[in-house]
């Protein structure tokens, strides 16, 4: 998703790391003591692993009718990789017509020069000419400014209307909080914006938390924390796997597909798709992609309102698969699934693609169901809770309501 995450707002260019993947280095050590890594075993089921209540179903519906501006630009967006919503801005003119979750038959026309970058529910986050962060009621009205050069790439908002945004800054990824009144505080998450794999959530209980994907050597670590704007976060290793240098780069910069959802009263779940051959030799270069398929896995695990994982993660073995045509210098990594993360029955779950078809699991479900064939690398596009799209940039769009029986 390269070029999503790389917009240049009229000559102001905030997303600096979105070609480059060194190690994430946040500036807050973990307050919970880390043994020495050791390698990744073979997943074993543990007693603490709960049966399943129920099992995910995807029933077919009618698919939405998109508007002709957004098929337009489905060729731009609709891949796996693509996250938000979608900016249908195609040259000529001063106007960018925005289509997010809630808007898909109709564009939010904002004023001339000002781009939409993400939303919620009740507002729309926008970036002036300059690259300044504002929001727009999503009635209309003018935009509020809020003093900050920052871009917005997601977005959620309370039940009391409290707007939480994940930003870029140019050199760290922030956390900002929008009250009702519209008053903007910022937190450096002090994660640099060269970690590509970063994503917020808020708990049943509107929490906000923020996991993200850190290397150290070989170490391949998703950090979270429940606490973000705490004068000392509590920042925990949720989860872990130990590969051959080259190979935990090669996972990292392919993306890890990290996805986070609200889980049950007051917890979150986590889920991402590190690979998984220790033995895996074709890693590329900065002139030769890599050519051959890498086994990986898909591992998911719930985390209580304390931050301390409940259990083992499950796990779904996968491949990851060569780019195909690649452009520049590498060096280059390898596909990812498109995963996005949702509830379902009050617990996360989360949905990804697979040469099998289109996975899904819920986060208390021991194995992954199979929900709709694949066809083509659509993007996944959870719409609302309970219904999910596979938009192929052909266009074409399918349609399906998510539950759990």
């Amino acid at each position: 998703m390269g070029s999503t995450a790389c917009r240049m707002i009229l000559g102001v260019l905030l997303a600096t790391g979105c070609t480059s993947h060194e190690a994430a280095k946040p500036g807050t050590e973990p307050v919970v003591p880390r043994p020495a890594p050791a390698p990744t075993a073979p997943f074993t089921p543990t007693p603490e692993v709960a049966v399943a209540q129920c099992v995910l179903q995807a029933i077919a519906i009618d698919p939405p009718v998109l508007h002709r501006d957004l098929l337009a630009v489905a060729p731009q967006y609709f891949h796996p990789p693509h996250r938000g919503g979608f900016d249908a801005y195609r040259g000529g003119g001063r106007v960018f017509p925005w289509f997010d979750a809630y808007a898909l038959q109709e564009p939010f026309i904002p004023p001339e020069d000002v781009r939409i970058a993400a939303s919620t529910r009740s507002t729309l986050l926008a970036v002036s000419s300059d690259g300044e962060l504002g929001v727009i009621a999503r009635d209309g009205g003018a935009p509020t400014w809020l003093g900050e050069r920052l871009y917005p790439e997601d977005a959620f908002e309370t039940t009391a209307g409290m707007r939480w945004v994940l930003a870029r800054s140019g050199s760290t990824w922030r956390l900002v909080q929008i009250d009702a009144g519209n008053r903007a505080s910022v937190f450096d998450l002090k994660v640099p914006e060269s970690t590509w794999d970063v994503r917020i959530a808020l708990t049943a209980d509107d929490r906000i938390a923020v996991a993200w994907l850190e290397r150290d050597g070989g170490s391949l670590r998703v950090k979270l924390t429940l606490d973000p704007i705490a004068s000392e976060p509590m920042v925990v290793d949720v989860d872990e796997v130990v590969l051959p240098e080259a190979v935990a780069a090669l996972s990292q910069r392919s993306t890890v597909d990290l996805a986070l959802a609200g889980d049950g009263p007051d917890g979150v779940a986590i889920a991402w798709r590190p690979l998984a051959d220790a033995g895996y030799a074709d890693v590329g270069d900065r002139g030769t992609p890599p050519q051959t398929p890498c086994g990986a896995e898909v591992r998911w695990l719930a985390v209580s309102s304390d931050g301390k994982p409940s259990g083992s993660p499950r796990r779904h073995s996968t491949l990851a698969h060569p780019l195909g045509g690649v452009s520049g210098i590498g060096p280059w990594g390898l596909t990812g699934n498109g995963m996005k993360a949702t509830r379902i029955g009050g617990r996360a779950a989360f949905v990804w693609l697979d040469d099998g078809g289109v996975q899904g699991a819920r986060v208390d479900h021991e194995a992954a169901t199979v929900l709709a064939t694949r066809e083509s690398a659509p993007l996944i596009f959870l719409q609302r809770e309970g219904q999910m799209l596979l938009l192929d940039s052909s266009p074409g769009v399918r349609a399906f309501s998510l539950g759990c029986e």
